[in-house]
C-alpha cells in the first residue's frame, strides 16, 4: 500500500494524520506536527532553518517504504480505534505514569537544594500528570462512548457531545496555565 499525499497543499499534523511515519521525519528535525501541527510545511521548516525541499524528499521517500497493514489507522473502524487508544496507549501511559512522577520527585528531593530547578520540573510534571489522567478519563468515558453511539445511531446529543470535547480537549495542547 502506497500513500499519496500532496505535502504542499496540507498542513504538518494532517501529513502525520495521513501516514504516521512521518512523525518520525518531524522528531528528527524537532518540528512539533502536535500542538504545532496546524503550520505548512514551509512555514514549520522556516521556523527551524531546514530546507523545506530536503524535508519533501524525505516524506516523499516514505512512498517506496510498504505500510504495514496492521499500522493503517485510516483504514480501521472508529470503534475498534477507540478500543485501540484504550488497551495500548492508555494502559501504557497509566502504568508509566506514577514511576516517572514519583522519580521526579525523588530526584527534586534529593538535588534540588542545588539545583532548584529540579523541584520546578517536578512541580510542572505533577500538574501534567493530572491533566494527562483527566483528559484520558474523558476520552474513556465521554468521547470514545459518545463516538460509538454515533456509529449506531444519528443522535444530536451524542454529536454535540463529541464537538464539545473534541473542542475543550484541543484547547488542553495550548499551554492551559501550566507554564
Amino acid at each position: 500500500m502506497s500513500i499519496n499525499i500532496e505535502y504542499n497543499k496540507i498542513t504538518i499534523g494532517e501529513i502525520v494524520a495521513a501516514d504516521f511515519r512521518a512523525a518520525e521525519i518531524f522528531k528528527k528535525e524537532g518540528i512539533d506536527f502536535c500542538c504545532g501541527g496546524k503550520k505548512s510545511l514551509d512555514s514549520a521548516s522556516n521556523e527551524k532553518a531546514i530546507d523545506p525541499s530536503l524535508l519533501m524528499k524525505q516524506l516523499k521517500e516514505l512512498k517506496n517504504i510498504p505500510v504495514s497493514q496492521t499500522q493503517s489507522f485510516n483504514d480501521w473502524e472508529l470503534s475498534f480505534l477507540a478500543d485501540y487508544i484504550v488497551n495500548i496507549h492508555h494502559k501504557y501511559v497509566l502504568k508509566s505514569l506514577p514511576e516517572l512522577v514519583f522519580y521526579t520527585q525523588k530526584i527534586a528531593s534529593v538535588h534540588g537544594l542545588h539545583h532548584p530547578e529540579l523541584i520546578e520540573v517536578a512541580d510542572l510534571f505533577g500538574k501534567i500528570n493530572a491533566e494527562l489522567l483527566q483528559h484520558l478519563k474523558k476520552e474513556e468515558e465521554v468521547l470514545f462512548p459518545a463516538i460509538k453511539v454515533i456509529l449506531n445511531s444519528n443522535s444530536s446529543e451524542a454529536k454535540a457531545t463529541i464537538i464539545s470535547e473534541i473542542s475543550r480537549m484541543s484547547g488542553e495542547h495550548f499551554n492551559d496555565g501550566l507554564f
